[in-house]
């Protein structure tokens, strides 16, 4: 048990960049935290990102094609969304959420 567990250490250290994974800093709660602090709410076709500056906000439709791409420049941002009725994926980095436009 302790082999493989040494194994899957030495590999994640070769995945990930380096100092990623310190002592203190576990690389899966740290994506989890920043997953948790992203919130968006859609309100007809206005979609609110909050906890999110800095990143780029990507809408695909349910063929997975990109209708919409920005980078979002302060923690609270609203964007006006001029898209067709129906089911799309909004991408945040990792932070991944299905939301239907009515």
């Amino acid at each position: 048990m302790k082999r493989l567990l040494r194994h899957i250490a030495f590999c994640l250290a070769l995945l990930l960049p380096a100092g990623v994974l310190a002592a203190d800093a576990d690389p899966v709660l740290a994506s989890m935290e920043m997953q948790q602090e992203i919130q968006i709410t859609l309100n007809g076709t206005s979609l609110r990102v909050i906890g999110a500056a800095g990143a780029t906000l990507e809408i695909y439709n349910v063929t997975g094609v990109r209708v919409f791409c920005s980078r979002i420049d302060s923690a609270d941002r609203s964007f006006n969304l001029n898209l067709t009725r129906g089911c799309y994926i909004v991408r945040i980095g990792k932070f991944v959420r299905k939301i239907s436009i009515v």
